[in-house]
């Protein structure tokens, strides 16, 4: 069975209002007991009184000789022996009264028999000593009534004063135990609902309020410690959702550097910055790979003493460069470098991508003029050296003045020169490269030269083809095929050098030979490959310097600033 907790507030209480009942039912209990006794005595009291009336009326039957004398004394026995006055001999009943009763019985028989026997005037002088006795009688009962009355009185005070001590005392508990910890409770439980977790109940209560005060206590601890668990919660999340909300911006914004016409290193070193001004982020480093030439490299923010982390760019399994980035061991933020690294990626291979359309819409361009110079220009000039040889076979039959043939004879020196200079603009404008890395083109174009000569031809490149534009590397690779072509067809050369080098935004290419050189101040420097080689300069904004003597080889120079626009694109 469950053990009654002696210090329960329902067993404190309902043994109060138990006793409370106790003691209005023994109360009420005692009062009918003593009402429904006295109503005995009552009776007792109203027999033996008309017992003082039968003893006076025996005592004139005797003196008048009445023959109703027997009869009465029946009635007197009646009375005396009747049930309220048998009751009168109860246990209960004082000692004094009951001997009073039996000493009554006792006298009356020595009266009766008075009466019966020939004496019967003698009974006259015994009536007033027997009502004496039955006076005495009475009046104890009487007493003995009015002292249970009495008692039950004051047993009814007691219980009403007994009930109401006990209702205060219940108030006052269930005040003090009850009403008074649930007020508290009241106002904390208010306190808890305005966030304040620090209120405290009573536990020192051994009934079960102070088990549910303890419980109170330790929910609010929980809750508090749950708040503060919930509010770092809150904050660790909205601080991950600053983060992506960051990310996503340098996200959108890096994808607009690339929705750009053109992608230059700007729109990299932007992008650069975007990752740079991440929370966490020291400086973030771009490297391009250039398989055939200097790798460029970028660096955005303020870089430190530490370990660079570097990722992978990519495209269809093609490495592209890296990525790398200097942060603080909080940075968490994978997934933005590696979406940074495939906006990157994309960024370089567009970039590939654009220039290899400008260069084909350059090829493109320059086939269609070298067509239209092939269907007019080259059919004019090779009709004329048709009709210039029909002229000089009908003038060598003749004999006219020979000033006539040495004119037609340069007219048709200057007709072949003009046809050679066309065929050279021919296949100036029909060379085409399909490769959009100034290295790699550079490699592809040695290459095709390399099959029309034993000359050895060694390429070093340095140049970044990222900052090489388009217009440029056509006009720098025309350069180089043209100081190499005049260095297999001119010069002889057994071995052509060609130095690619980069000085932050300044390009030097020099092509060098060890072939018969020639003097540069004579009419020859102003062959028609030369001009067309300080033109091409010009286009690039930069200057041509022509290094030979005869006998030490030639060198050809070009330095220009790789940001200028070309002069045909302004």
């Amino acid at each position: 069975m469950r053990k009654i907790n002696t210090n329960s507030v329902a067993f404190t209480i309902g043994g109060a209002v138990s006793l409370m009942v106790l003691v209005a039912v023994s109360t009420i209990a005692i009062a009918v007991t003593t009402v429904y006794s006295s109503l005995d005595d009552a009776e007792a009291v109203n027999v033996s009184g008309s017992m003082r009336m039968q003893s006076y009326r025996l005592a004139f039957d005797v003196i008048t000789h009445s023959n109703q004398l027997d009869k009465h004394i029946v009635e007197f026995e009646h009375s005396l022996y009747s049930p309220s006055m048998k009751s009168v001999n109860h246990w209960m009943t004082p000692l004094a009264i009951r001997d009073d009763y039996n000493n009554l019985i006792a006298r009356w028989l020595e009266v009766k028999s008075l009466m019966q026997s020939d004496n019967k005037q003698n009974y006259s002088g015994e009536v007033s000593e027997f009502v004496t006795l039955i006076d005495r009688f009475v009046l104890k009962i009487q007493h003995y009534s009015e002292r249970k009355l009495l008692n039950m009185v004051v047993i009814s005070l007691f219980g009403i004063t007994v009930i109401m001590l006990l209702s205060f005392v219940i108030m006052r508990f269930v005040r003090v135990k009850v009403i008074q910890p649930l007020e508290a409770m009241a106002r904390a439980s208010r306190a808890v609902e305005a966030n304040n977790f620090e209120v405290k109940l009573n536990e020192s209560l051994s009934n079960e309020l102070g088990t549910v005060a303890a419980t109170f206590n330790g929910m609010t601890n929980n809750l508090k410690n749950q708040y503060t668990r919930l509010e770092a919660a809150v904050d660790a999340k909205t601080e991950q959702l600053h983060k992506a909300n960051n990310s996503l911006q340098v996200l959108y914004q890096s994808s607009q550097q690339l929705s750009v016409a053109r992608i230059t290193p700007e729109q990299f070193k932007h992008i650069l910055s975007n990752l740079a001004s991440v929370e966490s982020v020291y400086a973030a480093k771009l490297v391009i790979d250039d398989a055939a030439g200097q790798a460029v490299e970028f660096i955005e923010g303020q870089p430190r003493s530490i370990k660079w982390q570097h990722t992978r760019l990519e495209i269809d399994g093609i490495r592209l460069g890296s990525l790398g980035i200097q942060t603080s061991p909080r940075f968490s933020e994978q997934d933005l470098v590696k979406n940074m690294s495939q906006i990157l990626a994309r960024g370089v291979y567009y970039n590939q991508a654009q220039k290899k359309f400008e260069q084909l819409l350059i090829y493109t361009e320059r086939s269609a003029i070298a067509r239209e110079l092939h269907d007019s220009l080259a059919q004019s000039l090779s009709f004329l050296k048709i009709q210039m040889s029909l002229l000089k076979r009908h003038l060598s039959h003749s004999s006219e003045n020979g000033q006539i043939a040495e004119v037609v004879e340069e007219i048709d020196t200057g007709l072949k020169e003009a046809y050679t200079q066309l065929r050279s603009l021919l296949t100036t404008f029909r060379f085409s490269i399909d490769e959009a890395n100034f290295g790699e083109a550079l490699h592809v174009l040695m290459d095709k030269l390399q099959t029309h000569t034993s000359a050895s031809i060694e390429i070093t490149n340095h140049l970044s083809s990222l900052q090489v534009q388009a217009q440029q590397q056509v006009h720098l690779l025309q350069i180089v095929r043209e100081a190499v072509n005049n260095a297999i067809k001119h010069a002889h050369a057994k071995t052509i050098s060609i130095n690619c080098d980069q000085y932050d935004q300044l390009i030097e290419v020099s092509i060098a030979d060890d072939g018969v050189g020639f003097d540069s101040g004579l009419d020859k420097a102003e062959h028609y490959g030369l001009s067309i080689m300080r033109e091409r300069a010009q286009y690039l904004n930069g200057k041509l310097t022509i290094k030979s003597e005869p006998g030490t080889g030639s060198q050809v120079t070009v330095v220009f600033n790789c940001e200028d626009r070309v002069a045909s694109d302004k």
